[in-house]
């Protein structure tokens, strides 16, 4: 292994996400290097415990957090995640992190970081047990707005659980479309542990291992969470509309539920629609047109037995993939997000026929996105609230929230 060049890599990905505000999944996929996981895995693993990397910072530092310079706190990042969450000898630690900052760093700022880190060795007891006796901002690494929402609707324990199995390594879930007992064949040949839940394959590994499997169709990359939307689209269903569309694993799955409904997708941003259309004819499905179109605003002259609406969201229920999301979701963002949700509500109804079936669901897990909107509809709406499902985080899936309304005479 390259190090120090990977942990260019490293830092150099760190500093587009934390500093440019750039998405972690779009830098990582840039990356071409024999050693993508471990790059991966240092990548998630660093923002994934950011808050609490700043609390080690701040407790060891005579400087202001404020006055460290962005390249000195990435590398900081990197050298004290290695010394408190990885099996990384610590000379080995100190030693790679300080000769990447030779590269990067002027000579104080050198020993500034190599001050830090031995620091951090001598003080590692205490430090560690100063992270565990705080609050679980500082344990888990999230905002403290977004623990305050959680807690707002879960109590302590159910907050703690999310919490802990969001930093937990996650495994990969497949849907499994067509060629089963080939694909699980192809697992136990190459020693890759797995387990089947209905028709998910669950795995730990790169994705990459199936992609002969994903370009043909086969299977779709998707958490089984979401498969819950399934077992509540009603059985006699002709025209469908699904708005928020891409890129397309919803789609999937009503598409294969319903093979012989008429499917309008609707996704407003061309790129992503382009997605959804290279998706829907890898899988071979052909009931489903796509419309690049705002779902606020689009209105058909024939109404639809179903509407689904993957509805825009904060994304808290799937942290554990995304892991940015844990310092930028707030209150602000929720609002915003409340008013699209119930405008995309308002407007499904509008295309559903009397007595059809609307389909909301988020990869949300609050309320304020979730119960709060449905409640708020159905006081404003002929609509009626026919079920409602929660799924948490937690047991390695992600969350995931779904209602069902049937729309009045």
């Amino acid at each position: 292994m390259d190090i120090i060049n990977d942990r260019k890599l490293i830092f150099h990905t760190l500093y587009n996400i934390i500093e440019e505000n750039k998405y972690s999944n779009i830098e990582l996929r840039k990356i071409q290097s024999n050693h993508q996981a471990f790059i991966t895995d240092m990548v998630y693993g660093i923002l994934e415990r950011k808050a609490t990397l700043d609390f080690v910072i701040q407790s060891l530092s005579t400087v202001s957090f404020q006055k460290i310079h962005p390249n000195v706190r990435i590398l900081l990042y990197m050298g004290i995640y290695q010394l408190l969450f990885m099996r990384v000898k610590d000379h080995a630690a100190v030693y790679e992190t300080v000769e990447l900052g030779k590269e990067i760093l002027h000579k104080g700022s050198i020993k500034f970081l190599n001050g830090m880190l031995r620091n951090l060795q001598r003080k590692r007891d205490s430090i560690e047990k100063m992270i565990k006796d705080s609050d679980m901002d500082i344990r888990y690494s999230i905002s403290k707005e977004f623990l305050q929402l959680l807690r707002e609707d879960f109590d302590e324990q159910t907050v703690e659980t999310i919490l802990k199995d969001s930093l937990e390594p996650k495994y990969n879930h497949v849907y499994l479309r067509r060629k089963e007992m080939e694909i699980i064949g192809f697992l136990k040949q190459k020693n890759i542990p797995h387990c089947k839940k209905e028709d998910f394959l669950i795995f730990r590994g790169p994705m990459s291992l199936l992609e002969i499997f994903y370009k043909a169709g086969d299977i779709s990359y998707m958490d089984i969470s979401t498969s819950a939307i399934r077992y509540v689209i009603p059985e006699k269903v002709d025209r469908v509309l699904e708005l928020c569309a891409a890129p397309g694993g919803k789609t999937t799955l009503i598409a294969d539920v319903l093979p012989h409904a008429e499917i309008d997708a609707i996704e407003i941003h061309s790129h992503r629609a382009e997605v959804l259309e290279r998706n829907l004819k890898r899988m071979g499905i052909q009931n489903v047109q796509v419309i690049v179109a705002d779902g606020i605003h689009f209105s058909s002259s024939k109404p639809y037995d179903l509407v689904s609406i993957d509805a825009p969201c904060s994304g808290s229920g799937v942290i554990g993939r995304r892991p940015e999301l844990r310092y930028k979701i707030n209150r602000k963002m929720i609002k915003e997000l409340q008013s699209t949700q119930f405008d995309l509500l308002s407007n499904a109804i509008e295309q559903t026929k009397a007595k059809g079936t609307i389909l909301y669901s988020t990869c949300s897990i609050l309320k304020k996105e979730n119960e709060e909107v449905i409640e708020k509809v159905t006081n404003a709406f002929p609509v009626t609230k026919v079920k409602q499902a929660l799924i948490l985080p937690t047991d390695g899936k992600e969350g995931f929230y779904i209602a069902l309304l049937k729309k009045d005479e």
